[in-house]
């Protein structure tokens, strides 16, 4: 736009000047035209990238993100599987307010790389920490939805002195925590590798939506599933299937809270026996997505969430000894 601009004011500049300078003109507008170029392939190629940022994980991989808002606390928002950041779309506006927002993109998911050998839950949680270390961000509340509940446990491992708590979004289920046989793994992704997309398609129908959720945003969720890359969509799931919550639940000493859908029947064993302070709520009517489908519903349930997490860091600072 700048040098669209100087072109305007050259050409309006009338008179002998202009005349005696007919080859610099020249000379000035093919300057400045390679240098429009060359700013439209620095940041034009994709216009998806605009107002993101970009750290790089410890393997090597591009994560990209958003970061809005002031605040004494750092809310960092994580998706869970085959989805990516926009799924907080109705959060990040909502809490800039009172905190810094952070959304971001895990490897493998929206905008960020695809270069990964092992698409882990620990090395998911890295990313997390590449956001969080690239922006020296600190009290931070890591917000993680479905597979993003083990992957906040998993930040939180690596960056304990840096979060204050923890909010699941229907995650910390048993589902999500208890890890399972390799032949049980097998045989429940085989329909997968067998017809991916219509297999994705029946899952989600089955499992992540109430009767009365919204069609259209049914349909849009369901895209976004059926489009992932299937051979990387496969390999993070058996890694999901394959992780064990216990140990990073036994580690994690601040809060963990959830908020948690009632569609189906689920238990929290592993949460339950391991976690000094977790506690969950449901969002009733909701599916798999509580953020989505009833955005001002859930935004209220979470603002609480976090509400209890930063009074319960001031009571542990309260209870300090003074030197």
């Amino acid at each position: 736009m700048l040098p669209l601009i100087l072109w305007y004011m050259y050409k309006k500049d009338k008179g002998s000047i202009a005349v005696k300078a007919n080859l610099f003109g020249l000379i000035f507008v093919c300057g400045l035209a390679l240098c429009m170029g060359a700013c439209e392939d620095n940041t034009g190629q994709d216009p998806h990238l605009t107002g993101m940022k970009k750290a790089v994980s410890l393997d090597g991989v591009d994560i990209y993100y958003r970061i809005k808002g002031v605040g004494n606390y750092t809310l960092v928002f994580v998706h869970g599987w085959c989805n990516d950041m926009t799924y907080w779309k109705n959060q990040i506006p909502a809490f800039t307010s009172g905190y810094q927002a952070v959304a971001l993109d895990l490897a493998g998911h929206g905008l960020s790389g695809m270069n990964r050998k092992s698409w882990s839950m620990e090395a998911f949680g890295g990313d997390v920490v590449s956001v969080i270390t690239e922006e020296s961000l600190d009290r931070i509340i890591l917000i993680g939805h479905g597979m993003g509940g083990a992957v906040i446990l998993e930040a939180a491992r690596i960056v304990p002195e840096k979060v204050i708590g923890l909010v699941g979004v229907d995650t910390f289920q048993d589902h999500y925590m208890k890890n399972y046989p390799e032949e049980q793994i097998d045989f429940f992704v085989k329909p997968w590798q067998e017809d991916f997309k219509n297999r994705m398609r029946e899952y989600a129908v089955e499992t992540y939506f109430p009767d009365h959720v919204d069609q259209e945003l049914m349909k849009e969720i369901i895209l976004d599933l059926r489009e992932a890359p299937s051979d990387v969509a496969l390999d993070i799931l058996k890694h999901v299937l394959r992780y064990n919550g216990a140990q990073a639940f036994q580690e994690i000493k601040v809060p963990i809270r959830g908020i948690n859908s009632k569609l189906h029947h689920t238990s929290y064993e592993v949460a339950g026996r391991n976690a000094d302070f977790f506690d969950w709520i449901y969002q009733s009517g909701s599916g798999h997505f509580p953020m989505l489908e009833n955005p001002d519903f859930f935004n209220r349930l979470l603002a609480g969430r976090l509400e209890e997490i930063v009074l319960d860091l001031y009571e542990r600072q309260d209870q300090k000894p003074q030197d």
